[in-house]
């Protein structure tokens, strides 16, 4: 779990380098499900003009859910 928050803290600080965007808040509800909450967020947005991503919830981020951030931002 301690690893979940290193993670989340270095996407963030990652994101926070461009403040120029929108952000783009994900409440993060089950492990595994981060790229159906990023496009039930995400919308019509054009995923180009998201420079922050905050995640929000309860849930754990595990392996895959940190590739879909990758590869999706």
């Amino acid at each position: 779990m301690k690893s979940n928050y290193i993670i989340a803290i270095l996407l963030s600080l990652f994101f926070a380098l461009n403040l120029n965007g929108q952000m783009l808040t994900v409440e993060h509800k089950t492990t595994g499900s981060m790229d159906a909450e990023i496009t039930a967020v995400l919308g019509n947005t054009d995923i180009s003009t998201v420079s922050t991503l905050k995640i929000t919830g309860t849930a754990g981020l595990n392996l895959a859910d940190c590739h879909v951030i990758r590869d999706r931002f």
